[in-house]
């Protein structure tokens, strides 16, 4: 037998250290690959430090891609284009390159708790996840885990999860996880279809109307597949139904001293809101206006709630659920506009959802129109801190933080007490014209 050449075993070592120097070289090419975010904000600002109160350097446009450098306290370091390097608010992006891989079982442990779409408060919510709900985590990105329920998946805060469960809890959270089949709901508004799948482009089976009973057969996500009292059986999407028939005419409060009133300031915490070019907030806008709307309010002797008296942040559905939860006689959120660019729009705006509410945004609107600004009129908008209010509920935009001469007006006192006094006369109109109905 013939020994194979010494030069061969000398050259398939060689092309093996090559081989192994290589992959070494691709892996930590790929460790070391610089974090990409994705802009989400309208504008968002550069500031010269890893706070809001800090002086901005630049503004990017939303859809632009940042590398990020460095994180700290929920801000993020990103290099500029010009060179420079600045801090952007972490919640205003969106993160493309998420955290480590898991693989586990989770258990939801907060009485309710938000799925959303991405890692951050302010992106879209998927759906509402009750306690003991099984998750499997897939994924973490600081505080965040990203899971998997019923084939959807979203980014959920960690302090709302537990990993594993002992045989105390599995007896005393887990068991409620599913609702009790069949129940009755009833349709909350009017001109809604019924469906012949769970999804709002399938084929309409008939039109139900607000008040027609339904009963509940089984759930598939936010959809309830249903059976009418006429027997027709299909889809409607939950948020369309109530446990109460508001179609029936409730004996409303005649005037405004004997009327609840939920008052919502817009955003809060570290959901900014709208940013003016001067560097002022919405979230402090909305609030200061809030209060000079409760304070008039309770001299008219009426009871008075906000959903929040200081710069926190308060979810969505938590908003709605403060009005439904005290039966308010009007819910009113206050907020103020926004454009991508600069001084291109100004005026204010009433938005409604439901049929119950119309009324009440059109005699409110009846004196905002009076405010000295553009009154763009009432519109229908799809907000959910409407759509989830069983109570009569508006949206108000009451200005324009990207234009300079709303803004103006936006923050002056003078202002702030022309909206509430407006405001105040809209639901005295409303309470009384209650007494015809």
């Amino acid at each position: 037998m013939k020994k194979k050449p010494k030069h061969s075993n000398k050259m398939k070592l060689f092309l093996l250290h090559g081989i192994i120097i290589l992959v070494s070289i691709i892996l930590l090419y790929s460790l070391q690959q610089p974090e990409k975010v994705t802009v989400e904000a309208t504008v968002l600002n550069v500031r010269t430090k890893p706070n809001q109160n800090a002086e901005i350097i630049q503004q990017i446009d939303s859809g632009q891609q940042l590398t990020v450098i460095e994180s700290r306290n929920k801000w993020y370091q990103v290099q500029l284009s010009n060179g420079r390097r600045g801090w952007i608010a972490s919640w205003l992006v969106k993160d493309r390159t998420k955290g480590k891989k898991i693989n586990t079982t989770a258990f939801v442990i907060s009485r309710q708790a938000i799925l959303y779409e991405d890692c951050f408060k302010e992106s879209n919510q998927i759906k509402t996840l009750k306690r003991g709900t099984e998750v499997k985590m897939i994924e973490r990105h600081d505080n965040w885990r990203l899971v998997e329920v019923n084939h959807i998946r979203g980014w959920i805060p960690a302090s709302d999860l537990t990993v594993g469960t002992s045989p105390e809890m599995a007896q005393t959270e887990l068991k409620p996880t599913k609702e009790s089949l069949p129940h009755q709901r009833y349709v909350r508004q009017k001109d809604v279809q019924l469906r012949s799948k769970p999804n709002a482009d399938s084929t309409p089976v008939t039109q139900l109307d607000m008040g027609d009973k339904l009963t509940i057969l089984d759930k598939t996500g936010e959809w309830y597949h249903v059976k009418t009292d006429f027997d027709d059986e299909g889809y409607i999407a939950s948020w369309l139904t109530t446990d109460k028939n508001l179609s029936k005419t409730s004996k409303r409060v005649n005037r405004l001293s004997k009327a609840t009133i939920v008052i919502d300031p817009g955003h809060g915490g570290q959901d900014a809101g709208s940013i003016s070019a001067d560097n002022r907030y919405e979230k402090d806008a909305s609030l200061q206006t809030s209060k000079v709307l409760a304070q008039k309010l309770k001299a008219h002797g009426a009871k008075v709630i906000l959903t929040r008296s200081d710069d926190e942040y308060v979810g969505l559905e938590e908003r709605a659920q403060i009005s439904n939860r005290n039966k308010a006689d009007a819910f009113i959120c206050i907020h103020f506009d926004s454009t991508a660019k600069a001084n291109v729009a100004s005026g204010t705006t009433t938005y409604y959802y439901h049929d119950n509410s119309k009324r009440l945004a059109d005699d409110l609107n009846q004196e905002i129109a009076k405010l000295p600004l553009q009154n763009r009129g009432v519109e229908f908008g799809d907000h959910q801190v409407t759509r989830d209010n069983n109570q009569p509920a508006v949206l108000l935009e009451l200005g324009y933080m990207s234009t300079e001469k709303d803004v103006q007006l936006i923050f002056s006192k003078t202002y702030q007490n022309q909206i509430a006094n407006a405001i105040v006369e809209g639901l005295q109109h409303y309470f009384d014209d209650s007494k015809k109905s």
